[in-house]
């Protein structure tokens, strides 16, 4: 089997010749890399057989990285808030076309934020997740896409759980949640660091944001 075929194979709950394998950045090839649009063409230069996935951070994820918090800003006033939130959708669609474009076999788009350590259930389910759903559901016709949620402490995986993607990421050990207890809720690929996992996703990178987002922000 290709790397690619194995994918889709696992994703579609299919027998696969060997577990596949996903990847951050470059390096020893894999099934699948996830990588930075710069490192889009030598990757494939390198493991050319490899499925080449960009990295794509989701609105709240821009949000955190720029040090905007978004939830007062919503709170306090919803206008601007929702203007501050509109432009940080667009950049999130862009990068996912101008990955697309680029020759990229999907997308692997990371969800920051998306637990009880940096917003509360209302922040997220009323503000971010729907515009996730849309974000996804305009790439679904990529080869392959993974959708990594990065919080290490109870993600919100019941939230994101039917948001369309090839395959489902998070910390399987540090989070407590394995994978029998999300595959009631969604069919497709799970990956991790879990002997469970469908694709075998070692979780080794160091989280680019420990902003405390609940700190004074309102629900």
């Amino acid at each position: 089997m290709t790397s690619l075929e194995r994918l889709t194979t696992a994703a579609n709950g299919g027998d696969v010749d060997q577990k596949p394998e996903f990847k951050i950045g470059l390096g020893d090839c894999a099934d699948a890399h996830g990588v930075q649009l710069n490192e889009l063409a030598a990757l494939k230069a390198a493991c050319p057989e490899a499925a080449a996935l960009v990295r794509v951070a989701s609105p709240l994820g821009r949000a955190m990285a720029k040090g905007i918090d978004i939830h007062t800003q919503l709170h306090d006033d919803p206008a601007e808030g929702a203007e501050v939130l509109d432009g940080l959708v667009s950049e999130t669609r862009t990068a996912m076309t101008d990955a697309l474009d680029q020759g990229a076999d999907g997308i692997c788009y990371e969800i920051e934020g998306a637990s009880p350590e940096f917003c509360t259930p209302m922040q997220f389910g009323g503000h971010f997740l729907e515009l996730d759903r849309e974000l996804m559901e305009e790439i679904s016709e990529a080869k392959f896409n993974m959708m990594w949620i990065k919080p290490k402490r109870d993600p919100y995986l019941d939230f994101v759980s039917d948001i369309p993607a090839h395959a489902l990421a998070w910390d399987m050990n540090g989070s407590g949640r394995a994978p029998a207890e999300i595959r009631t809720l969604r069919e497709g690929a799970l990956a991790g660091d879990h002997p469970d996992a469908d694709i075998r996703f070692l979780m080794t990178e160091t989280p680019a944001v420990n902003v405390q987002m609940t700190e004074g922000a309102a629900s």
